[in-house]
């Protein structure tokens, strides 16, 4: 009598899927091998997007305005240029990399203006998109000083023309330390230590103190071209500065 299995075939079948899973199953493990090899680092998940904090926004801003000391002397003889100085004096330590010191008689600043004129885009200069079209100043994005205060010790004492008394911000590697009232001249006076104390990466990339006195040389006499009323002096700590 001939007994006919009829789970056979789909035995057979079955054992034909396991054969070829067997076989898929070593060609997926021969693959993830493969991939390990050409990358060998187990690389962690896409971290989630965040703001940054202003600190470094600022730190990150200054990379692309503040290069070296004459970046620093540039930027604040612009400002003082456009606050109707006739009289900006330039004062350099070690290069301008231990001190920068910058003073003029121009208009001044209330505190009020003060305290906001270190903070990111706040400007005088423009107050809609259609000023874009007639800018008659040097600068106006309001992003010099706040980048130049996140990379040094900094100072911005200033005393607007008529006002009784001056006002003094100090800030400390983009944080404001404290603001006081100051006995001074009118006009404004910005004093910035130690650039790049707090980037050291950066600091070391600067020249040598004569290097570095030399390039700020060189952006003095092109800042004062178009501006004759300017008179500007450098000078060291005891030197006799230099008058254009």
């Amino acid at each position: 009598m001939r007994v006919v299995d009829v789970d056979a075939p789909e035995q057979r079948h079955r054992q034909r899927e396991d054969h070829d899973d067997g076989e898929n199953g070593d060609e997926t493990s021969h693959d993830q091998g493969a991939e390990q090899r050409l990358c060998p680092y187990n690389l962690p998940p896409m971290p989630r997007i965040q703001l940054l904090p202003t600190d470094l926004v600022n730190q990150i801003a200054a990379g692309e305005v503040v290069e070296r000391p004459a970046s620093v002397v540039k930027e604040l003889i612009e400002n003082a240029i456009d606050a109707d100085a006739t009289s900006i004096e330039i004062l350099l330590e070690n290069g301008g990399k231990k001190l920068i010191e910058v003073r003029d008689n121009g208009f001044g600043m209330s505190e009020e203006d003060a305290r906001l004129a270190i903070e990111r885009h706040a400007t005088s200069k423009i107050r809609r998109a259609d000023d874009l079209e007639r800018i008659a100043t040097l600068g106006f994005r309001g992003e010099a000083l706040p980048s130049i205060a996140s990379v040094s010790h900094f100072a911005l004492r200033s005393r607007a023309r008529g006002a009784a008394a001056g006002t003094d911000v100090r800030v400390n590697g983009g944080a404001v330390a404290s603001v006081t009232e100051v006995g001074m001249p009118e006009g404004t006076s910005v004093h910035v230590s130690d650039l790049f104390y707090n980037l050291p990466a950066r600091r070391k990339f600067l020249k040598s103190d004569a290097a570095e006195s030399a390039q700020v040389s060189r952006v003095v006499p092109i800042c004062k071209t178009g501006h004759p009323p300017a008179w500007l002096s450098v000078g060291a700590r005891t030197p006799r500065p230099i008058r254009w």
